[in-house]
């Protein structure tokens, strides 16, 4: 055999070896057009606000139930169930949830709340528990939110086609300031839910929530001075927080560096309240502080600046002494587990904590209007009503921790009067 012949044998050898390898490649390796399509962004973004009021010990009181400002009528609502209020010492309050799609798609959406009832929810969920039916117990506990599936659409710039109004001075329309998708849930079968669509999800909800800032107080009463001690008895680091006080048209405000786990045997780390400047000037640099904090944290700036806009008045406007923090991730997890199908590729969430300090003086002048309540003088009775009727939704709380402290019968019968007016009268 010449060497052509044998070396034309050998290469048609080689083809039908390389043709048979090619075969088993396509057998084994799965081709592009079984491969799954390509879902397209899905990104979350989430905020709120965990509230609680602290006396000058650093012990959070129960009773944390009314809300500072109205929410829009068509935002569900569930009573308490007969729950114990004193039980109740945290608020979580309008966490929002943004999604974030470049093609509409269906996603699956359910939050849950181990030791709290989730009270206010919108648009409407397909579920939630504990049903209603359900004999309550004396702390809140298994309650959930299961929207089920819900659409989300691509929202063009600034358009709030299809939203429901709100009045022009509701916070609600910060919270729509976003690039987000749209969110629509239903409709339901045989007209039970007509269709919903907001451009988050809006959820909040009452509990027993163990948060890990605690705030000690002090009072110099020769100086008039506030001396402030913050705790941090959680596990993991807190990256910092803010000191706010709103009094007479004044705001004070400062920072506090990261907080490290703290044993409350310590003297705690000190934190000062700031110098006084009138609320025109004060606000937007204390609100620039704040969004500049939660953009660190994650969120885009639209988002940020929604939430500085939409607590403005609660903040940085409303009299008193408050403390602000960013709640760590996994506190925020175990408290409201959040689940939503399919696994977003980012998900974030930046939960603001709020601590109301009662301070004693404060209190001292609780008391003291409880006292002038029963004069029959206008000019004494008049201002004492004022004073009670500013502690707003932080009533409640402060007229609990007096019932159970002070030493005169006739403050102590008079907060418990008002606390049966507002339902409040449980142990």
């Amino acid at each position: 055999m010449s060497r052509l012949k044998r070396h034309k044998g050998l290469l048609a050898m080689l083809g039908s070896w390389l043709l048979l390898a090619a075969a088993l490649s396509a057998l084994l390796t799965p081709t592009e057009a079984a491969a799954p399509p390509d879902p397209g962004k899905l990104i979350v973004h989430e905020w709120g606000t965990f509230l609680s009021v602290q006396d000058a010990d650093g012990l959070a009181l129960g009773g944390m139930i009314e809300s500072e400002e109205d929410l829009p009528p068509f935002v569900r609502e569930r009573g308490l169930d007969g729950l114990s209020r004193l039980s109740l010492i945290s608020k979580m309050e309008t966490p929002v949830t943004y999604f974030y799609v470049d093609r509409p798609r269906t996603v699956e959406v359910r939050v849950d709340m181990p030791k709290g009832l989730l009270t206010h929810w919108f648009p409407a969920v397909r579920s939630f528990g504990p049903p209603r039916t359900v004999r309550p117990t004396p702390a809140p506990t298994g309650s959930f939110l299961d929207w089920g599936p819900v659409q989300l659409t691509p929202a063009p710039p600034n358009s709030l086609a299809g939203l429901r109004p709100v009045a022009p001075s509701s916070p609600w329309r910060f919270v729509r300031e976003t690039d987000s998708a749209l969110v629509t849930f239903g409709p339901l079968p045989r007209g039970r839910t007509l269709p919903q669509t907001e451009k988050f999800l809006f959820y909040r909800g009452l509990g027993a929530l163990d948060m890990p800032l605690m705030v000690r107080s002090t009072e110099s009463i020769r100086c008039g001075t506030l001396s402030l001690a913050l705790y941090n008895r959680g596990l993991e680091t807190l990256p910092g927080a803010f000191v706010v006080s709103v009094s007479k048209g004044n705001i004070a405000f400062s920072t506090v560096p990261a907080l490290v786990p703290t044993c409350l045997r310590s003297g705690g780390v000190p934190a000062s309240i700031g110098r006084p400047v009138p609320l025109a000037t004060g606000v937007p640099a204390a609100k620039r502080q704040v969004a500049d904090a939660l953009v660190k944290a994650g969120l885009y700036r639209k988002e940020a600046e929604a939430m500085v806009n939409n607590w403005e008045h609660s903040y940085f406007r409303t009299e008193g002494v408050r403390v602000l923090y960013l709640i760590p991730r996994p506190t925020v997890d175990q408290a409201i587990p959040l689940r939503i199908t399919p696994a977003p590729q980012e998900l974030v969430r930046v939960m603001v904590g709020r601590v109301e300090v009662l301070t004693a003086r404060t209190q001292r002048n609780v008391e003291s209007a409880l006292l002038n309540l029963g004069s029959t003088d206008p000019r004494v009775c008049s201002p004492a009503a004022v004073e009670i009727a500013q502690l707003g939704r932080l009533k409640e709380p402060v007229l609990r921790r007096i019932r159970s402290t002070s030493r005169n019968a006739v403050v102590k019968a008079r907060a418990e009067e008002l606390l049966k007016g507002m339902g409040g009268v449980s142990p």
